[in-house]
């Protein structure tokens, strides 16, 4: 894509409505502009200015992009000495080094402005997921986080392509197989999965996953990836169109970098296996021909799985430390896999017609001490008829505090065939426990309650990216004298 057509499809697509100052430099792309922009990138990364590991990654992203359009409008000997300034100065911040995005962006800027290069070091299990942050000092260190999981692998591959590392390129292919673990029958992605409710927007998720199946198409030739992206396509385009999201520079300047190889020829029908595992990660899943679903003993501020029938979809479920919309006293920490040093901690069985996962798993800390004092076994079972959830509480803390949460996108909901919930209303359910029947259009999917809870809330929501992306909260209020649960997922066909 030229650079004035990569202009115009900036402007299409809604930028022009931001009047960020990089906004201004891609559109206007004069030199006070461009020097605006870079100086509004340094001063943020100051080294007398601490910043989050999130904006400093966002700053990252916003250097990028500047360096990919001075390469673009052939500016780069003219803006060389400023550009390595800065980049030397967004190299001093070393706090958030562990980043395994952050290491690949600071690769690929130092090969592009010929600067000495700290080899990227991927850290990588064997099945290709690859953590979000390697040192392990985080909760959710040893997640892949799908987000940034993806857009590391996009970065790897234009680096080792650029410097003809083959390794390095097999790496972000096995990646990019993984990340394939993180969608459904219909490309769709599972925007809770190893995502805290802050980080889970379904347009970065579907964004992301473009970029990277994309990059891995046209460098590696590989048509089932270029498959992969189209997919991705009309989802983009539905966010797109929804309003409040737009394509941001670094975004489309990649792109634009990837229209130098040509798309690979498609080879066979790009077809999604039934089955999903990863036993480095606790994960398993399966793709039926309605439904897909996923569960998982691994989290971090994290639930335990999702699933998804057609439009609608139960996008997370897992205990939560009220008051419930307290998004950082929900989900399980840490937990356990089958690489763990106990082998017998869980277990994960997948046939051709489901799956079972089965095993211990701590809540997530509201304590300074961090240590909630409650663990739950758990148990899942999924076949073609639908999803059972089985917990038992354990440990000495009470339950008084304590409720099972699940978090649904649907059109509207029905209580026992009788109490009408609409999203985005001042409805609302507290009362015994009973059926709930969620639609969307001609197809309704039932959340039953079949032991252990004697009370449940059914609460509307925003919708949106909030709440990972659902449409009503259903929480069950979990007894001292009934520590064990049992829950039914069912579509109605």
């Amino acid at each position: 894509m030229p650079i004035n057509a990569l202009l115009t499809f900036c402007k299409d697509s809604d930028l022009s409505k931001d009047k960020m100052v990089w906004q201004k430099a891609i559109e206007e792309s004069d030199n006070n502009s461009l020097a605006h922009y870079l100086d509004d990138i340094y001063q943020s990364i100051s080294r007398n200015v601490v910043i989050t590991q999130l904006d400093y990654i966002e700053k990252l992203r916003q250097f990028t992009a500047f360096v990919f359009l001075c390469f673009a409008k052939e500016k780069q000997q003219e803006w060389a000495a400023r550009l390595i300034h800065a980049y030397a100065e967004l190299n001093t911040q070393t706090l958030w080094h562990d980043y395994q995005v952050v290491n690949a962006y600071l690769a690929l800027n130092a090969h592009l402005l010929q600067q000495t290069v700290k080899l990227i070091d991927p850290k990588q299990y064997p099945s290709g997921m690859s953590p979000c942050v390697w040192t392990g000092h985080l909760q959710s260190a040893n997640l892949p986080q799908p987000v940034f999981h993806a857009e590391t692998g996009a970065v790897w591959a234009l680096y080792a392509k650029l410097c003809h590392q083959d390794e390095l390129m097999q790496n972000a292919i096995k990646l990019a197989n993984w990340q394939l673990n993180t969608l459904d029958g219909d490309a769709e992605p599972f925007v809770s999965l190893y995502t805290q409710e802050k980080d889970a927007s379904y347009f970065l998720h579907v964004k992301s996953n473009y970029l990277l199946f994309q990059t891995i198409a046209r460098l590696c030739a590989l048509s089932q990836f270029e498959e992969a992206a189209l997919k991705q396509l009309p989802l983009l385009q539905n966010c797109l169109d929804e309003g409040g999201h737009y394509l941001d520079p670094l975004f489309l300047l990649f792109c634009q970098i990837l229209e130098n190889w040509p798309i690979p020829p498609k080879s066979s029908e790009f077809l999604l296996p039934h089955q999903i595992r990863d036993d480095y990660t606790a994960l398993i899943g399966h793709r039926f021909a309605h439904t897909a679903s996923i569960a998982t003993l691994i989290g971090g501020q994290t639930g335990l799985g999702s699933y998804h029938y057609k439009d609608i979809k139960v996008t997370n479920f897992g205990p939560q430390f009220l008051p419930l919309g307290q998004c950082d006293a929900f989900g399980i920490e840490k937990g356990c896999s089958l690489h763990n040093k106990n082998p017998n901690a869980i277990v994960l069985d997948s046939t051709n017609t489901g799956y079972r996962i089965k095993g211990t798993v701590p809540l997530v800390s509201v304590s300074k001490n961090n240590f909630s004092g409650t663990w739950m076994d758990v148990e899942q079972k999924c076949d073609e008829k639908g999803l059972d959830v089985q917990i038992e509480f354990l440990g000495v803390a009470s339950l008084q505090n304590v409720a099972f949460c699940f978090y649904v996108s649907a059109q509207d909901c029905l209580i026992d065939q009788n109490v009408n919930i609409r999203p985005l209303s001042l409805d609302r359910y507290c009362g015994p426990c009973l059926p709930v029947v969620f639609h969307s259009g001609d197809r309704s999917l039932m959340l039953s309650s079949l032991s252990g809870s004697t009370t449940m809330e059914v609460i509307p929501l925003a919708g949106g990216d909030n709440f990972w992306c659902a449409d009503f909260l259903i929480a069950y209020h979990i007894s001292e004298d009934l520590k064990k649960s049992l829950w039914q997922i069912r579509p109605n066909e």
